[in-house]
């Protein structure tokens, strides 16, 4: 049984998350995320809680409290000219940063340096302080993968089981630490991830996306991008900026959308799925 016929769906449905990381990291981020929330060309996203632009996501969930945002698990930060340190700082987290006071900016030097025990907390004070920005946590997932790693999945899956908040660990995790205690929590695992949407440009995108989309099996797909509006903010500071406006444009154009209903496929959010889990209503799996 898949996750889409746990949360109460014929066999066959076809569920799929259209998903924006890196809320928090630049304003042209936000600001095409916000406006493909609006347009129903995105259904979720999640925020780096350490970035510099956290209030400007936590005013657009008051401002729009359907919003399905979640938590962008974040122990590196990889931009260089926009650096930022972790919630808890260096004195408290110190194998956590660099020498010049900031997490790392690669997953390898991460895993040179980082303390587990370190981690856990930061990991922890990154969910809290999201909550306490009055940020609607709708689900738990991570940034450059970081989290993935079996040094911190343990941290992220502990998480997830405490908050009762679904994340975009998927069926191919099993077995794997902390994924199967979550799921004896109660917390499922999707059906598929699609992550590897970073890097081509413009027309090879325009070619992947439609793909990727008719590629969709049943069941529940989390697909995520990284749009962002072409602004020189984002040229100055981000890395990789020409992907970012790809994404944004082609999302926005509204082709990508058509091919989905005509497949009909059903845009979802970690809503839905957050709710079932703390209420008690997804499904039992059927062996």
């Amino acid at each position: 049984m898949d996750l889409a016929q746990r949360l109460g769906y014929p066999a066959g449905t076809r569920l799929l998350v259209l998903h924006s990381d890196d809320m928090g990291c630049s304003r042209a981020s936000d600001a095409a995320t916000f406006e493909l929330m609006e347009a129903g060309r995105l259904t979720s996203g999640s925020v780096i809680v350490p970035s510099p632009f956290l209030d400007e996501v936590a005013d657009y969930q008051r401002s729009h409290p359907a919003a399905d945002i979640g938590v962008h698990l974040a122990l590196t930060s990889e931009h260089p000219k926009r650096r930022w340190p972790g919630i808890l700082g260096r004195d408290a987290c110190p194998s956590l940063h660099d020498a010049d006071g900031y997490l790392p900016m690669t997953v390898a030097e991460l895993l040179e340096r980082a303390d587990p025990v370190e981690a856990a907390r930061e990991l922890r004070a990154q969910v809290e302080v999201a909550l306490a920005r009055g940020i609607d946590v709708t689900h738990l997932d991570s940034h450059m993968g970081a989290v993935f790693h079996g040094r911190f999945r343990h941290s992220w899956t502990a998480l997830a089981i405490e908050f009762q908040l679904p994340t975009f660990i998927d069926t191919a995790f099993r077995g794997r630490g902390g994924v199967d205690a979550m799921e004896a929590a109660g917390i499922p695992v999707i059906d598929r991830l699609i992550h590897d949407t970073y890097g081509p440009d413009k027309p090879a995108k325009a070619e992947l996306f439609p793909r990727l989309i008719a590629s969709l099996e049943p069941g529940f797909t989390h697909l995520l991008i990284h749009p962002a509006h072409d602004t020189p903010e984002l040229h100055e500071f981000i890395v990789g900026p020409a992907t970012r406006i790809a994404d944004y444009e082609l999302f926005a154009e509204g082709a990508l959308h058509r091919q989905l209903a005509d497949m009909d496929v059903i845009l979802t959010g970690y809503r839905p799925l957050r709710d079932a889990v703390r209420n008690g209503t997804l499904k039992a799996v059927v062996a």
